[in-house]
C-alpha cells in the first residue's frame, strides 16, 4: 500500500530552506527558532518541521545520510543539497515519487517545458481510481 502524505504541499510553501539545516543539526531549540527564520507563527513552523523531518530528513540508508551530512556541512543549502533533498523526498514520499515519474519526467523527456495544473489534477484523479489508499 502506498504511503500518502501531503508534505509536498506544505514544503511547496517553504520560504526558508535553512530550516532544513537547523533541524538536521538541532542548531536551535523550539522556543528560539522564530528568531532564526522569516516564518513567524509557531503553527507554521511546526507544520514545516513535521514535513521536513518526515520527507526530507528521513534516510533509508546510512550512506544517504552520510552523503547529505557531507553536502550540508560543506556547502549549506546549496544547489547540490537541494538536488539531494529532491531525490530523498522522492524516496520518502510515494505521491511525490509517482507525480515525478508519471507526469514531470514524462513531460520533461518528451521535450515539454511547462506542466499545466490540469495535467497534475488529471493524474491525481486517475490515481484515485486505481489506488485504494487515496480514494477518500
Amino acid at each position: 500500500m502506498m504511503q500518502i502524505n501531503t508534505d509536498m504541499n506544505i514544503l511547496g510553501g517553504l520560504s526558508d530552506w535553512d530550516l532544513v539545516k537547523y533541524y538536521y543539526f538541532n542548531y536551535i531549540d523550539k522556543n528560539s527558532i522564530i528568531n532564526y527564520t522569516s516564518i513567524k507563527t509557531n503553527k507554521s513552523i511546526q507544520r514545516f518541521q513535521g514535513a521536513i523531518n518526515k520527507s526530507l530528513l528521513k534516510f533509508k540508508k546510512k550512506e544517504l545520510e552520510f552523503l547529505f551530512k557531507s553536502i550540508i556541512s560543506t556547502e549549506g543549502i546549496s544547489r547540490n543539497a537541494l538536488y539531494f533533498l529532491f531525490w530523498n523526498m522522492a524516496n520518502n514520499n510515494d505521491l511525490f515519487h509517482l507525480i515525478n515519474l508519471n507526469v514531470f519526467f514524462e513531460s520533461y523527456y518528451n521535450g515539454k517545458v511547462l506542466i499545466k495544473n490540469d495535467e497534475i489534477i488529471a493524474y491525481l484523479n486517475d490515481l484515485k481510481t486505481k489506488e485504494k489508499s487515496i480514494q477518500n
